[in-house]
């Protein structure tokens, strides 16, 4: 960010166009480096972790299911110090198992000379997989995730206590109502929590804009090229008006011929977005992030250094090899020798082509079995994702676990 201050110098500094993670990484860089200036768009970017609707499809569920961060601590420690980021995509695909399990391939196959550089693009960007060592999955899980920090005003870096509300510059915030990782509510209702009216945010002079799109999920939100178009580059483009607006709440609309409409917010349109359950919630996911660190704190005492004596670098990169989302590429990746005559054969096949009429029965049964299919399991997931808060609540929500969990005499 210096960098780009320092080459192109702009008085209100740079734009930052930030996906997801790197959205709320650059809100926390800021608010640690006062010094610096620059506009921050975040797209699909969670910054309140407990926001979103009772008994809807999300991820709020999972801390309580798997007891905290315990399993990435021990996988961590079986990757010799490093988390595989292939585990948080296999999380991800499991969450969204109508797209991964059938609707993209579907997608594919239906529409083949038109969707296959897409969907090999998209595969391969996918499957190219970061690592995070075994501190940084861990703060992240545990101070934002679990723990909720910031919005609560907990969060400290580097021992410093950091307060939203001291983020001055321009902040365009980019959800969907789509996505079902990181929506809208998540995106937004800290803002209602950490100032304390829209008069106290308009007295600081801070100027919030966000925009809601439709029906995009999580990846297509930040991935593809007609979201991008038609929402992200109008809100760029107009920026140097975003920044002279008046502070306070604003919701913005990009129209068809490039422009941008804006519209005044107040705090209960942000409450609206979800069903207010995170406030009803609220003392059990206090009690599931004590459980977490009282679990953390008997696994790093009994069980770490049991794990780490067990590994090395050699047996860490064999784990991250048999991953099932990388073994089950291989078998038809340019690594298997028996597709080799396949690239022979790939021109004779896509020489001959029958244009077929919209009507015809063969096209109407594959968008029955594409829609009975989507359908399905999207019936499962909405079941699964009921189950799983069930189970949680009657596991947390009660007042034995919260009494034990939560009582000051307990050690932590």
């Amino acid at each position: 960010i210096e960098l780009v201050s320092e080459r192109h110098p702009h008085p209100r500094g740079p734009i930052l166009v930030a996906n997801c993670q790197a959205g709320w990484a650059a809100f926390f860089t800021k608010l640690r480096h006062h010094e610096l200036k620059f506009s921050l768009i975040p797209i699909a970017s969670p910054l309140s972790y407990w926001a979103g609707n009772r008994w809807s499809v999300s991820m709020r569920p999972y801390a309580g299911l798997s007891g905290g961060a315990l399993i990435p601590a021990f996988l961590s420690d079986l990757g010799n110090g490093e988390f595989d980021g292939a585990l948080l995509a296999g999380n991800f695909e499991t969450h969204s198992l109508t797209n991964t399990a059938f609707a993209k391939i579907m997608r594919a196959l239906m529409k083949v000379d038109v969707e296959r550089t897409k969907f090999l693009q998209m595969e391969k960007w996918w499957n190219w997989y970061a690592r995070l060592n075994k501190e940084e999955i861990l703060w992240v899980l545990m101070n934002l995730f679990i723990g909720n920090k910031p919005e609560r005003g907990e969060l400290e870096i580097d021992g410093e206590k950091i307060d939203m509300r001291n983020f001055d510059d321009l902040l365009v915030v980019f959800s969907s109502r789509g996505d079902d990782i990181s929506s809208p509510a998540q995106c937004l209702k800290w803002i209602p929590k950490v100032y304390e009216s829209l008069d106290a945010l308009k007295q600081l002079g801070r100027r919030i804009v966000y925009v809601i799109h439709p029906k995009a999920g999580h990846l297509a939100i930040f991935l593809s090229g007609m979201v991008s178009q038609k929402f992200l580059a109008p809100v760029v483009a107009h920026m140097e008006e975003l920044e002279s607006l008046e502070p306070g709440l604003y919701e913005a609309f990009p129209q068809n011929d490039g422009t941008l409409a804006i519209e005044t917010r107040t705090f209960e349109d942000i409450q609206k977005l979800d069903d207010c359950s995170a406030e009803k919630l609220k003392p059990m996911f206090e009690t599931i992030a004590s459980v977490a660190k009282f679990n953390l704190g008997l696994y790093e005492t009994f069980v770490s250094p049991f794990a780490r004596s067990l590994t090395n670098e050699g047996i860490a990169g064999l784990v991250r090899e048999m991953n099932p989302l990388r073994l089950s590429r291989y078998p038809f990746s340019s690594l298997n020798p028996f597709f080799f005559p396949l690239t022979f054969a790939v021109p004779l096949i896509e020489k001959p082509q029958i244009q077929l009429d919209k009507e015809n029965f063969f096209l109407a049964v594959e968008r029955s079995v594409n829609e009975a299919g989507i359908a399905l399991l999207d019936f499962f997931t909405q079941a699964r994702a009921m189950a799983y808060e069930a189970v949680v609540e009657a596991n947390y929500n009660n007042f034995l676990t919260r009494w034990f969990f939560r009582n000051p005499l307990m050690p932590h």
